[in-house]
Order: C-alpha cells, then sequence, then structure tokens
C-alpha cells in the first residue's frame, strides 16, 4: 500500500532530491498527491479569459465561468422579446387600452454605449370610452437608454404610427405620425432575466405638437421582458 501523504515534488526526478521522504520513493506518480497540504483556489471571474465571451464553450474557457455568468454574451443574446400593456388618455376627451409586442434590440454589449438599445414594437389601441378619438393599429420604434443604480429604468424617444378608421378631417380621429417619449423602472426581476417595469408614456402627432394639451395622449403601462 503506498502512502497518500507523498508530495507532488517526489514524481519523475525530483524522486532523488533529499526533501524526498524515502517511503516515496520508487512510488507510481499516479498515486502522489498533488499540492495536497494546499487547498484548490476557487475560480473568480477574473480568472475567465476575456476572448471567452464571444466563445465561452470553448475547450479553454473554464466551465466555472459559465456557470458564474462571467460571460455577457452566454446569458443575454442581442435580441429581447417585449410586450406592453397599458392605458392612454386623450384629453379631448377618450381613453384608450394598447397593447404592444416587439423585440428589443442591443447591439453594442461589451462597449461604452453598451446602455443604449432599440425597440420595434407592433400593437393595438381600442377606444374604451369618450366622445373623441377612435380605434388604432400602432407601429412604434423607439431608441432607448437603460440604466443601473439606486434602481433600474429606462428612458426612450421614437417615432411612432397611430393607424385609424377614424374621420381624416377629425384631428382626435385621424391617422398621424406620432413623436413617442416614455421613462420607467423596474419593479421586479433582473435585466438579463424575465423582467416587468412601469412606464410613462405620452405620444402627440407631429403635425398636432402646438396643441398638445388638447390631442396629446399620455397614459402608464407595464412592460413585460424575456
Amino acid at each position: 500500500k503506498y502512502p497518500t501523504d507523498c508530495p507532488a515534488s517526489c514524481k519523475g526526478e525530483s524522486q532523488d532530491q533529499e526533501s524526498c521522504p524515502a517511503e516515496c520513493q520508487d512510488v507510481p506518480e499516479e498515486c502522489l498527491s498533488d499540492n495536497s497540504d494546499e487547498p484548490t483556489a476557487a475560480i473568480t471571474c477574473d480568472d475567465c479569459p476575456a476572448e471567452c465571451e464571444d466563445n465561452p464553450d470553448a475547450e479553454d474557457c473554464p466551465a466555472e465561468c459559465q456557470e458564474l455568468g462571467c460571460y455577457g454574451g452566454g446569458s443575454m443574446g442581442p435580441l429581447r422579446f417585449i410586450g406592453d400593456i397599458g392605458y392612454l388618455r386623450l384629453s379631448d376627451p377618450a381613453d384608450f387600452l394598447f397593447a404592444r409586442l416587439g423585440v428589443e434590440y442591443s447591439p453594442y454589449a461589451g462597449t461604452s454605449y453598451e446602455n443604449i438599445s432599440y425597440l420595434a414594437m407592433v400593437g393595438a389601441a381600442p377606444k374604451l370610452d369618450g366622445s373623441d378619438g377612435d380605434d388604432a393599429l400602432l407601429i412604434d420604434l423607439f431608441a432607448q437608454y437603460n440604466w443601473s443604480g439606486a434602481f433600474d429604468g429606462f428612458i426612450g424617444l421614437g417615432l411612432g404610427a397611430w393607424i385609424s378608421a377614424g374621420d381624416d378631417d377629425l384631428d382626435s380621429e385621424d391617422t398621424d405620425i406620432d413623436i413617442l417619449a416614455n421613462i420607467g423602472a423596474r419593479v421586479y426581476g433582473h435585466r438579463d432575466d424575465f423582467n416587468i417595469s412601469v412606464f410613462l408614456e405620452a405620444r402627440n402627432a407631429v403635425d398636432e405638437l402646438s396643441d398638445m394639451d388638447q390631442y396629446g395622449r399620455f397614459g402608464i403601462g407595464l412592460r413585460f421582458q424575456h
């Protein structure tokens, strides 16, 4: 029976060294311990090669790095699915429910612009009540800045199409190109996983900016991201 506490310094040619105990002489290398008195250091993200971010499954990339979530590419891709649902109020007056589905595209991961993303969404805004306005289809595009801090949130600016079958002679019912703005805060989950945010949004036709108090639409909503 070979001793199990022979140090790794007894391996190979070093077995002739005086520091190698006699009972460890001529012991097969596979039976020698490797730094048995020193605990194995835990791998941290600082030990993970940066080049593995593009290919975390490569042979030279430790599996522990992927398990620790050290590579942004391993947990969150450039495309995320998003869905909005909320309420809009037209001052003229009218009340709308709105719902949109779309994607968020984040092309700048790992750069100084990684907080910037782009959203493309389609949806509908059925009229709930009111003397003006009509049901509408929505096609909305946003440029968005995402931040992290005391709370995580976003602010977005964009253009959208409000496509209505209402009377084109009425500013409250016609089809318009809208300027969009919203601001939101995450209330559930993490950005890399499923999360929910609450947001405020305003939209107004580009040719009716001087009459925003009458024809602007202002509301609140929930955003679901996966």
